[in-house]
This record gives C-alpha cells, sequence and structure tokens, in this order.
C-alpha cells in the first residue's frame, strides 16, 4: 500500500558555541538563548553507548550507558530555553491543527556539536522526538552551491557492499545481507528497484563496481574506525589478502564524487558520523555531504549486529512504500527502541544538505489513481468527474498524444541489460539475432522531447514533444550520440546498422506484410492514414519485436553507407508512397543533408 504524504514544515534551530536561535520562529516571534551543555567529551567517550556484538574497533567490551531519557532530558533543557521552547511549542500546536508533521532541522555550526547524541532529544511533553513520525529529527548541512534534488528516476538502483577484514572481529554480514534483500524484494518484483551485491570489498572492486552502471543508493555493511593519529573516520575494506584496508573520508569522498546520480549513501558502521574536532567535514557523513551528496545516513558510535539488522530491515522496507528518508529513518529508530535496543535506536543519524527528502516518489499514473481514488469517494462529485475525465481523454486523443511523448512511462519496464542513461527517459528493447551479438533499440524514434533534453529546440518544423525529430542529417545524430555517450560513457550509445535495423523492422521474420494505412504513415492519396505530416511517435500498432513506426513516419539513419560522406536512410518517412515504405527500402545522402522526414533510432549496447 503507498504511503498517502502528509505535508510537512521545517523548524530550523540553530546552535553554535553557547548560542542557539530559532531562524524562523514564526508567531512566535524572535527565539534565542544562551546553551550551557550537559554532556562533556569524556561522558561521550566514556559512558554513552553499549552494544553486544560491537563494530567499535576501539574496544571490545561492553561499557556502561547513561539513561537514555535522563541526556535528552538534560539536551533539551539546556538548548530549548524558554523563547525557543515557546516558539517550538507554538509552531508544534500549529503544524497539529493543520494536520502537518514538524521536522526539526539542527543546523550545528560548532564542530564538537556534531558528537552529541541530539536524536536522543527528550521533550517532557512529547516524548523523544526522534522516535516520532510528527517530529523527525535531521542534521541540515547548509552549504554556499545548489543543492541536488533527492527525487530519483526509477528504477532505483540500490548497491550493496560488504566487506570483512580477516581480524576485525565477528560481524553478521550474511544475516544482514539476507535482511535487506528480504526488505527489498517487493520493490524488485515491483520493477522499482534494482539492488547489485558486492562481497568482499577492496578499492579496486569497488572502484569498478561503481563504474558498471549509474548506481542511486550504496549501502555500506562492516567495520568502521576512527583514525586517532589523523582525527577522522575511515571505513575499513579488504585488502587483497583478506587484511584491513582503512579507506579515510576522504579517500572516499574522492570515490564518489564523480558519481553525480548518487543520492543518498548509507554507512551501517559503527562511528560513521564522528568528525574531527577542528573540521566538522572529516567524518564520513560530513565528508561526502560536503562534496556534493545529498543525502548520508551513518552511525554515530557504536552498533551491535542484531540492531544494525533491525534498522536496515525497517529502513528499507520504509522506502519500499516510497516514504521520505527522515521518515524512514524515524520508523527504523521507532523499531529499534520497541525490539529492545535501549541505547542503540539513536545511533543512526540522518545528515542532509536537501530541504527534500523524497527519493522514492509516485509514478505519474500513481498519482492520478490516488487523486480519482479520493474525489470518487466524493460520490456527489462523480457526474462532473466523468465528464471531466471524458473531456480529458477526448482532448488527448486529439491533441495531447503530439506533446506527451510515452517513452517516461515505457521505459520504467526497460530490460535490465537496457537501462535508460541518466535524466533522459528512452525505451530500449532487447534484440537477440539468431547467431549474432544481441543490442538494445529504441522502441520509438528519438522524439522531440528527447532532442531538447540533449541539445535544445529541435530543428522541426512542426513542434510536440510527442513527434519524432526529423529534418536532421547524419551529423546531426552523431552530436546527439556524442553528448549521450559524454553523459553515460558505460551505455556506448550508437546508431543501429543496416543489418541491425533491417532484422528489427522485419520484426524478427523473414517475410513480414507489406505496409499499409493502418500500420504506417506514408503518403497514400487511396488510402488517407489521417496524417499530413509526422505523426505522434507509436500512432500505429507495433511490430512482432515491440517496435514502433520502423515503416514511414521518419526516415532513419543508419550506421553505414556505400562510400565516405555518403550515409544510408531506412524504411521511407510520411512523404514517401506505401511502395516504399518497407524493411528493404533505403536512400543514400550526403551525411550532412537534412530531409524533411530524417530522423533516427538508438542503440545501446546490454549492460553485462
Amino acid at each position: 500500500m503507498l504511503w498517502r504524504r502528509k505535508k510537512i514544515e521545517d523548524f530550523d534551530l540553530e546552535i553554535w558555541g553557547d548560542r542557539a536561535r530559532v531562524l524562523d520562529p514564526g508567531r512566535g516571534g524572535e527565539a534565542h538563548a544562551e546553551v550551557s551543555l550537559p554532556i562533556s567529551e569524556e561522558d561521550l567517550t566514556d559512558t554513552r553507548w553499549a552494544g553486544r556484538v560491537c563494530r567499535d574497533l576501539r574496544t571490545s567490551a561492553a561499557k556502561p550507558c547513561d539513561l537514555p531519557e535522563t541526556i535528552g532530558r538534560e539536551l533539551f533543557k539546556a538548548v530549548f530555553g524558554d523563547k525557543i521552547r515557546i516558539a517550538w511549542l507554538q509552531r508544534l500546536a500549529d503544524a497539529k491543527q493543520a494536520g502537518r508533521n514538524l521536522r526539526l532541522r539542527l543546523h550545528l555550526l560548532a564542530p564538537e556539536l556534531w558528537d552529541l547524541p541530539w536524536e536522543l532529544l527528550y521533550d517532557p511533553g512529547d516524548f523523544f522526538l526522534a522516535t516520532q513520525t510528527s517530529t523527525p529529527i535531521v542534521r541540515y548541512v547548509e552549504l554556499a552551491d545548489p543543492v541536488r534534488p533527492l527525487r530519483a528516476r526509477l528504477p532505483i538502483r540500490v548497491l550493496a557492499v560488504a566487506a570483512h577484514p580477516r581480524e576485525a572481529g565477528p560481524l553478521a554480514i550474511a544475516d544482514e545481507i539476507e535482511a535487506l534483500k528480504r526488505s527489498l524484494k517487493d520493490l524488485e518484483d515491483g520493477g522499482l528497484l534494482e539492488i547489485d551485491l558486492l562481497e568482499g570489498a577492496t578499492r579496486s572492486r569497488l572502484r569498478r563496481k561503481l563504474d558498471e552502471k549509474v548506481f542511486h543508493i550504496l549501502h555500506f555493511i562492516g567495520h568502521g574506525t576512527f583514525d586517532a593519529d589523523r582525527r577522522a573516520g575511515a571505513l575499513l575494506l579488504e585488502g587483497e589478502a583478506g587484511e584491513s584496508d582503512a579507506m579515510s573520508a576522504q579517500e572516499l569522498s574522492v570515490l564518489l564524487g564523480d558519481h553525480r546520480e548518487l543520492r543518498l549513501v548509507v554507512l551501517n558502521v559503527c562511528q560513521g558520523a564522528r568528525r574531527n574536532v577542528s573540521d566538522p567535514f572529516s567524518g564520513l557523513a560530513q565528508g561526502l555531504i560536503q562534496r556534493g551528496l545529498p543525502a548520508v545516513v551513518a552511525m554515530q558510535c557504536a552498533i551491535s549486529d542484531e540492531a544494525a539488522i533491525v534498522f536496515s530491515q525497517t529502513f528499507y522496507e520504509s522506502l519500499a512504500r516510497r516514504e521520505p528518508i527522515d521518515r524512514a529513518i524515524t520508523l527504523a529508530r521507532r523499531a529499534m527502541f520497541t525490539d529492545g535496543f535501549a541505547t542503540e535506536w539513536a545511533v543512526p543519524v540522518l545528515a542532509t544538505r536537501s530541504a527534500r527528502c523524497q527519493i522514492f516518489d509516485l509514478t505519474w499514473w500513481e498519482e492520478v489513481l490516488e487523486l480519482m481514488r479520493g474525489l470518487l469517494n466524493r460520490w456527489k462529485y462523480l457526474i462532473p468527474i466523468l465528464f471531466v475525465l471524458g473531456g480529458l481523454g477526448a482532448w488527448f486523443q486529439l491533441f495531447g498524444r503530439r506533446w506527451i511523448d510515452p517513452n517516461p512511462y515505457w521505459a520504467l519496464s526497460n530490460p535490465s541489460e537496457c537501462p535508460g542513461p541518466p535524466g533522459l527517459s528512452i525505451a530500449f528493447v532487447k534484440v537477440e539475432p539468431p547467431g549474432r551479438a544481441p543490442f538494445c533499440m529504441g522502441r520509438t524514434e528519438i522524439t522531440q522531447h528527447q532532442w531538447r533534453k540533449i541539445l535544445g529546440k529541435p530543428p522541426t518544423r512542426r513542434q510536440g514533444g510527442g513527434l519524432p525529430v526529423v529534418r536532421v542529417s547524419w551529423n546531426d545524430t552523431r552530436a546527439f550520440l556524442a553528448e549521450l555517450n559524454r553523459r553515460d560513457p558505460a551505455g556506448r550509445y550508437r546508431l543501429p546498422t543496416g543489418e541491425e535495423w533491417g532484422y528489427a523492422a522485419k520484426g524478427g521474420v523473414e517475410n513480414p506484410p507489406p505496409a499499409s494505412s493502418r500500420t504506417a504513415n506514408c503518403a497514400n492519396k487511396e488510402e488517407p492514414d489521417g496524417f499530413e505530416d509526422t505523426a505522434p511517435v507509436a500512432s500505429y500498432p507495433p511490430n512482432p519485436l515491440g517496435f514502433y513506426d520502423m515503416l514511414g513516419n521518419a526516415s532513419e539513419w543508419v550506421s553505414d553507407g556505400p562510400a565516405p560522406g555518403k550515409k544510408t536512410r531506412r524504411g521511407g518517412g510520411f512523404n514517401n508512397a506505401l511502395r516504399n515504405c518497407s524493411a528493404d527500402s533505403e536512400s543514400v545522402l550526403d551525411s550532412g543533408k537534412r530531409p524533411m522526414d530524417a530522423g533516427f533510432r538508438i542503440v545501446r549496447e546490454p549492460v553485462r
């Protein structure tokens, strides 16, 4: 069942040194207070967390623990002075009255503040704030450069990385991986998520895996440590011989910094949120945020394997319901709390530099379905709704298909070996000719919508996002492909060869039926097909392999030609007679010519 969105407001609390203030107090007026923090560095080192099978490599002994409620009360009392508490209570009451949640965003401007367990904040009138979905807590990192959005195109791709150096101590990696797979199964079955697993991670194996394809989430399972000499956090990868290999926050940031589609990193290790007192970005979480990542979930101290498993399972089950990250981590904390992890529930930290925490979102048809369900519940509006829907359907049939590109919808069901490029929806069909290498070809010609995303305004006279781009030369197609390959080098996008195009156009059969006005947009005065120019893509039925408009509509450039500077078009276009709209029809032109009906479709190499 999809999670129904509930609007959320932000309560921005800025803390530095011995001062705190509310950035937007609302009707409570200006709010600031002096702060006297109740927990020292020694308290944090000696008395804060305990775990059963601990990933803290400083010691394997359990440590005594202060009562979470006591620590939370003291922190709340220290920061929420009279004016700030009044502003908080008024904003909370307003949010509840409006049916909204109130997210506490902590702006921690002094480095030493990152060590404090803010997730334990305890409001005497409202329990632990971080366990309530009505009051989620995030650590907000404000940087000068623009924030990248957290919305990722489906399917979401998760890379689960596991490392267990032989001298690092016991760790239930197999159990945690199994719990992670179980929590993501429904999302995988629904085609909304893909998960890749990298076990025994070394530096080189992790680097090669990240270069294979685009990933949106990286989930690390393993050990972490705090380098006392460098005063910085590190992940323990495996060396080539299985020994420990510490990757510093700076090294990890450089490795992940160029992967622009990465939206979230989950560091399921201890000490992942700890920082150097002289540098607020030396911790793993802060370092990644500084490098431009929108959000990081990290462990601020030691955590037991049992608690880590509960966290991973609940967190991803929540994301599978398309819930925001801050709500997902709140539900994970609640699950850990109710499962008896009396202190460890507050260990996971969400650090973000984005106001939006929505990484999974509803597809457009789900949005429409939710809207229709809500409207139909109001029976008195049923007749007007039917009239509106009927009018929208008629409008879409007459005009909408010209402007709406169907590729974003079809791309959701692309074969796993044929993913679309980042930021551009292209529907692919995997073709496996007998005795030849398989390839992935576009289900339709390149549309004007797709062209605009890559090279700007299309050169086509008749505009419409759902129309094929025409009036392009063979050289123009090279410019389009060059930019596409620059954005996504792993795709190796190209034009089809004449042999590949011919096999796809015939639908995999030797003697396909000839084109007619019911199957192709060609010039036919005796039997008009309803179009004087290009038709919206997919206006006619697909061929047996699932390709649209291989014959007619736009004649399509292929990669080969009979001589240097001469290139071939196949299939015929809207201005060709039916006899010239066939899988064997071809014409040869200079590579720089732009015929009025010349378009193209693209091929990518399958992911292996």
